[in-house]
C-alpha cells in the first residue's frame, strides 16, 4: 500500500478567491508551506483558510481548500485526519459543486488514506467507486484514469485478488501515455507476475521496464534492478541475483551516493542471496556494510518500511544486539497514527526477540498486541476470513510464535490455562493456514509460492506435537495428520477439481475447455521459453492475461469453487476404517531437522519423531545412488537408512500391507529393498505408494472389458533416426530391442492393440487411451528437471499434426478411464521436488488424469529385465491376483530364477505401484468373489433341504 505514492506528484489545485483579506492570507501562508513540503503547517492554513470559507458560506471555496488540507494530511502520514477531510467533502454532498474530475480524485485520493491506515477493504471499496465514476463520466481526464487504474491494480495486489490486479495493471499500461508511466505499469506485472511465481513472465516485464528506464528514467533503474534481483533470489538463481544486484548496487552509487536507502535494500537483497547459496563469509560482510549505513541515513519517514525488513535481516543472521537497538530505535515511531500493519509488525518483531532470548512472558506479551493490531476486537481470536495476504501472513505467523510460547509456558509453569489457551490457537490455525486461499497459483510457481506457507505448516507441525506430547491425544494426532496432507499435492488438487468438473454453475463448458487448452498453450510455450524472442513473451503475456479473466469469471460466478477443492478432510479414524487389520500406512514427514513418522493401523496410530541430520541425509543419497549404479554397497546402506527411520520400532511384524506416504528424498526409495534379518522386506511386506490422503478417485468407471493397449514405439535404431532427425540428443537414446517383445507378451494374455515401431504415435495414444483400461508404454521418457510438467513420454514419427512427445502438462489435461497405466521407460517416477506439492512427475499427470494405479520407474531398468517382469505381471493380473500383490509376486518370482549376478535391487526393485484411490486398494478378486457365492449358494440350499426334511427344525 505505501507504494502508492511512489512517483506521484502532489498538486495543490489553484482557487480562485473571492474573499476577505484574511481569508487569502491563510491560503497563501498554506501555498507557501506546500512549496517547501511542510505538509503539517500547510494543512493546518488549508484547514483554517476552509473553516473562513464554510462561515461565508462558500462552499466552492470550502470544497477546495479543504480538499487540498487533506492532500497536505495524506503527505504528512496523517492518514486518519486526511480521511476525515475527504470525508467531510463527501458526506455533505458538496462535492457536486466541483467538476466530475475533482469529484472522482476525492475518492482516488480517499482510498489512499484509507489504506495506509491498514483499512484495505475500505480502501478497495472506494478505489472502486472511483474507478466506476471515471468510466460513467465523459470528462474525466485520460491521466487521472490511468492514476485510478494503477491505484486498483496496487491494491487488489495488496489484498491478494492478484487476477484483478493484473487485469487493471494491464488496463494501466493500455492508458499510459509516456515513458515513466508505462514502465511504471510494466513494473507492477512484474510484481504481481512475481508473487504468483510465474518466473519467466515476471522476468519478461521486468525487462521491459528496465529498457525502458534505462533509455527514458536513468534515476529508476536501480529500482526495477532490486526486483529483478528479488525475482532472482526466490527462483533460487543466487549467482545471476547478486549480478544483477551489484549492478544496481553501482548505478545507485552514481545516481544517489553510497549512503541511501536504496543502497541499504541492495545490500540486504545481496546478504540474503550469499546467504541462501551458503557463502556465509560473503553474507556477514555484505551485511556489515548494510547495517554501517544506518547511522549516514534519516529513516524517520521511512521507518514503518524499512526497519521491519533490517530486523527480520538481522535475526536471521542472529545479530540480537542490533536487533534490540533497531526496535528501541523503531519504538519511537510507534503512534496513534501508526498503522495496523505496521503496530502488528513491530510487537511481532519484539515478540522474536523475546522468545529467542527465553523471556517467554514478555513474547507473549508483544505477540498477542501484534494480534489484537490487526484485529482490534481483543475479546475474541476469530481469524479474519476475509483479510488479504499482506494481513494474514504476518497475522498467521503471530499466531504460530504465540502458540509455541504459550507451549514453553505450560512446560515451565504446568499452568493449564497456557495448554487452553494454545489449543486454540492451534485450531483456528489449522482451519486457516491448511485451507488454501492461494486459488490462481500455476505449478511451476508452486514451489516458491507455497514455501511461505510450509513454513508456518512446519512451525505448526512442530508446536503441534510439542502439544500432543504434552496431552497424548489421539484428537492432536489427527490435526498432525491434517497438517502434514496439507504439505501436499496443493496445485494438483485444484487441476484435479477443475479435470473433474466438467461445468462450473453460471460458467458455459466452452469457456472450460478453452481453459484447459490456454493452459496447455501456456506450458507448451514456457517449455521452450527463450527471453531474448520478444514475439514469444507477447504471446506468453497475451494467453496469460485471458486465462487471468477466465479464473475471474469462475471466481465471480461461483465463490465456493476454489474452497470446495480442498474440502475434503480425511481424518486418522477414516484412515484407521479403511485399513485391514493386516495393513498399515505410513505418513513421512520432513521439517526442521526432524521427520516424522505417523504409523496408522486398523485401530490406532502412533507418532514418531526422528531427529534428521546431515548425515542421515547423506544415507538417503547414497543409499538412492547404490540403488541406480548397482552397488555392492547397497546393503549395508540401507541398514543404516532403515536404523535411521527407526524401522524396529514402528511395531509393522505383523502387517502385511504397508502404504507409503514419503516426501523429498525417502519417496525415491522402494521400501522392498531394505533388508531385515537377512531378507528383503518384500519377502515380508507388500508396498503401494500414496500421494496424498485425498482420494483422487474418477468419476467415470473403467471399462468391463478390460481393454488393452500397448506402446513400443523404438524396438529399432532406424525408428529413432526417423523420428528425431533434427535432434541429436534424442537420436542418441538408442534403440529398446526388446520394448516390442515385452508388448507383444502381454498381448498374449491380454486381448486389445498394440502399437509397434512407426504405428505407436502420439495421435495413436489420444486416440485410444480414453476407452483403455490397461495402458503399457515401453518407450523413452525424457525428463526436465527444471519443469517436469515439461517432461515427456517419446513416440514415433508422427503424421496427424503431434510431435510425438507426450507432455506432462498434456496428460493433466485428459480423461482417462484406466485401471492400470504401466510407465515401463526410464525414471517414470522420478521429478522434482516442489513445496507443497510433493515429488511432481509423468507418473504424477496420470494419477490427476484418473488413472487408478500407475507402475512407474525410479530408476533406468534394464531392457532385458523390464520385459521379464512386465510379462509375468500381467500373467498374474490375469490369474485375478490384485495388481500391488502381482506386482510383488512377479518380483519374487524374479528373485527366484535368477542368479546371485541379476539379483541386486537395481535390476527388480526399480518399479513401484503408486494409487490414491480409497476405494479400490482392496482388490477382491474374481476367483475370492467366486468362492464366496459358492460357499453362500451351499449354505442356502443345505438349509432349504433340511427344512423340507424337517420344518421343524427351524424351531
Amino acid at each position: 500500500m505505501r507504494k502508492f505514492l511512489l512517483g506521484l506528484l502532489l498538486i495543490i489545485p489553484a482557487t480562485e478567491l473571492a474573499a476577505s483579506d484574511s481569508t487569502r492570507l491563510l491560503h497563501d501562508k498554506a501555498i507557501h508551506f506546500s512549496e517547501i513540503l511542510n505538509w503539517d503547517s500547510a494543512s493546518f492554513y488549508y484547514s483554517k483558510s476552509a473553516a473562513a470559507f464554510f462561515k461565508k458560506n462558500d462552499t466552492s471555496g470550502f470544497v477546495n481548500e479543504k480538499y487540498n488540507e487533506g492532500l497536505c494530511l495524506l503527505s504528512a502520514r496523517r492518514y486518519s485526519e486526511s480521511e476525515k477531510a475527504f470525508k467531510r467533502i463527501l458526506e455533505g454532498l458538496y462535492y457536486k459543486l466541483t467538476s466530475h474530475e475533482k469529484e472522482v480524485n476525492l475518492y482516488h485520493k480517499l482510498s489512499f488514506a484509507q489504506g495506509f491506515q491498514g483499512h484495505f477493504f475500505d480502501a478497495y471499496q472506494t478505489q472502486a467507486k472511483a474507478y466506476q465514476l471515471s468510466l460513467f463520466y465523459d470528462d474525466v481526464s485520460r491521466d487521472l484514469k490511468s492514476q485510478i487504474v494503477d491505484a486498483q491494480a496496487s491494491i487488489t495486489r495488496t489484498l491478494g485478488f492478484y487476477d484483478e490486479a493484473l487485469k487493471f495493471a494491464n488496463e494501466s499500461l493500455e492508458l499510459s501515455t509516456d515513458s515513466l508511466a508505462k514502465s511504471h505499469a510494466y513494473n507492477k506485472i512484474g510484481l504481481i507476475q512475481k508473487r504468483l511465481a510465474n518466473y519467466g513472465s515476471s522476468f519478461a516485464y521486468f525487462l521491459k521496464c528496465y529498457e525502458l528506464r534505462k533509455k527514458y528514467n536513468p534515476e529508476w533503474v536501480p529500482y526495477v534492478i532490486n526486483n529483478i534481483g528479488e525475482l532472482l533470489i526466490d527462483s533460487h538463481s543466487y549467482d545471476s541475483a547478486t549480478l544483477w544486484l551489484d549492478k544496481g548496487l553501482s548505478i545507485s552509487n552514481s545516481l544517489f551516493g553510497p549512503a541511501s536507502q536504496l543502497n541499504l535494500i541492495i545490500l540486504l537483497n545481496k546478504a540474503r542471496a550469499f546467504q541462501l547459496s551458503n557463502q556465509k563469509q560473503k553474507a556477514n560482510k555484505t551485511l556489515n556494510e548494510a547495517f554501517d549505513l544506518l547511522p549516514q541515513l534519516d529513516l524517520k519517514n521511512q521507518a514503518p518500511s524499512v526497519y521491519p525488513k533490517i530486523i527480520a535481516t538481522a535475526l536471521d543472521f542472529e545479530r540480537y544486539d542490533l536487533v534490540k537497538k533497531l526496535l528501541n530505535d523503531l519504538q519511537k515511531h510507534v503512534n496513534k497514527n501508526s498503522s495496523n500493519d505496521f503496530i502488528a509488525k513491530f510487537h511481532n518483531s519484539y515478540g522474536k526477540y523475546y522468545a529467542i532470548q527465553g523471556l517467554y512472558d514478555s513474547a507473549l506479551w508483544n505477540y498477542n498486541l501484534s494480534i489484537n493490531a490487526f484485529k482490534p476486537d481483543s475479546t475474541s481470536n476469530q481469524f479474519i476470513d476475509d483479510a488479504p495476504i499482506t494481513q494474514i501472513l504476518p497475522y498467521q505467523e503471530a499466531l504460530l510464535r504465540r502458540l509455541e510460547v504459550l507451549n514453553k509456558l505450560y512446560i515451565q509453569t504446568k499452568n493449564s490455562q497456557y495448554l487452553k489457551m494454545a489449543t486454540v490457537d492451534q485450531d483456528y490455525l489449522l482451519k486457516h493456514i491448511v485451507s488454501n486461499k492461494y486459488e490462481h497459483i500455476s505449478l511451476t510457481g508452486a514451489s516458491a509460492f507455497f514455501e511461505e506457507k510450509n513454513e508456518f505448516l512446519d512451525l505448526l507441525l512442530a508446536a503441534s506435537t510439542e502439544l500432543h506430547n504434552i496431552n497424548p491425544d489421539q484428537n492432536y494426532l489427527n490435526k498432525i495428520s491434517q497438517i502434514m496432507e496439507a504439505k501436499r499435492m496443493n496445485t494438483f488438487k485444484k487441476e484435479f477439481a477443475y479435470n473433474q468438473h466438467n461445468s462450473i454453475s453460471g460458467v458455459p463448458d466452452s469457456i472450460m475447455i478453452r481453459r484447459r487448452n490456454l493452459q496447455v498453450r501456456i506450458n507448451e510455450l514456457q517449455a521452450n521459453y527463450n527471453v531474448s524472442s520478444s514475439d514469444e513473451k507477447d504471446k506468453i503475456l497475451t494467453l496469460q492475461r485471458e486465462l487471468e479473466e477466465i479464473h475471474l469469471l469462475i471466481k465471480e460466478k461461483n465463490k465456493n469453487f476454489y474452497q470446495s477443492i480442498h474440502s475434503q478432510n480425511i481424518t486418522l479414524s477414516d484412515i484407521e476404517s479403511k485399513l485391514d487389520s493386516n495393513e498399515a500406512l505410513i505418513q513421512f514427514s520432513f521439517s526442521n531437522n526432524q521427520l516424522f513418522i505417523l504409523v496408522s493401523k486398523n485401530k490406532d496410530s502412533k507418532l514418531t519423531v526422528v531427529y534428521w541430520d546431515d548425515e542421515k541425509e547423506k544415507n538417503i543419497n547414497d543409499l538412492i545412488e547404490s540403488l541406480r549404479n548397482s552397488n555392492s554397497e547397497m546393503q549395508t546402506i540401507s541398514n543404516s537408512v532403515l536404523q535411521d527411520l527407526n524401522w524396529n520400532k514402528l511395531n509393522l511384524d505383523s502387517v502385511k500391507k504397508i502404504q507409503i506416504l514419503a516426501e523429498d528424498k525417502l519417496s525415491l526409495i522402494p521400501f522392498e529393498v531394505f533388508v531385515l534379518n537377512g531378507e528383503y522386506l518384500i519377502n515380508k511386506h507388500e508396498f503401494v505408494y500414496r500421494t496424498s490422503l485425498i482420494d483422487f478417485e474418477n468419476n467415470i468407471t473403467g471399462s468391463d472389458n478390460h481393454n488393452f493397449i500397448g506402446f513400443a514405439p523404438f524396438n529399432n535404431q532406424s525408428i529413432i533416426n526417423a523420428s528425431f532427425n533434427n535432434n541429436p540428443s534424442r537420436k542418441s537414446l538408442g534403440a529398446l530391442p526388446a520394448s516390442a517383445l515385452e508388448v507383444e507378451k502381454i498381448q498374449e494374455v491380454w486381448s486389445g492393440n498394440i502399437f509397434l515401431g512407426s504405428s505407436a504415435t502420439e495421435s495413436a495414444f489420444k486416440k485410444y487411451a480414453a476407452s483403455a483400461d490397461m495402458i503399457h508404454f515401453a518407450t523413452h521418457a525424457v525428463l526436465d528437471n527444471n519443469n517436469p510438467l515439461n517432461s515427456t513420454i517419446m513416440f514415433s514419427k508422427d503424421e496427424e499434426g503431434e510431435d510425438g512427445l507426450l507432455h506432462t502438462y498434456e496428460i493433466l489435461q485428459m480423461k482417462l478411464n484406466a485401471r492400470l497405466v504401466t510407465l515401463s521407460a526410464c525414471n517414470t517416477g522420478v521429478g522434482k521436488f516442489y513445496k507443497g506439492e510433493g515429488m511432481v512427475s509423468l507418473a504424477t499427470g496420470f494419477n490427476i488424469a484418473g488413472v487408478d494405479y500407475i507402475i512407474m520407474s525410479l530408476w533406468p531398468v534394464p531392457d532385458k529385465t523390464t520385459s521379464d517382469i512386465m510379462r509375468d505381471f500381467y500373467q498374474l493380473i490375469k490369474e485375478d491376483l490384485p495388481i500391488t500383490e502381482a506386482l510383488r509376486k512377479a518380483k519374487l518370482n524374479y528373485l527366484q530364477t535368477h542368479d546371485s549376478n541379476l539379483s541386486h535391487p537395481y535390476y527388480w526393485a526399480g518399479f513401484v505401484v503408486t494409487t490414491d484411490n480409497w476405494s479400490d486398494h482392496k482388490e477382491t478378486s474374481k476367483l475370492t468373489l467366486y468362492v464366496i457365492i459358492l460357499i453362500s449358494l451351499t449354505i442356502l440350499f443345505s438349509g432349504f433341504f433340511i427344512y423340507r426334511k424337517n420344518p421343524k427344525i427351524l424351531n
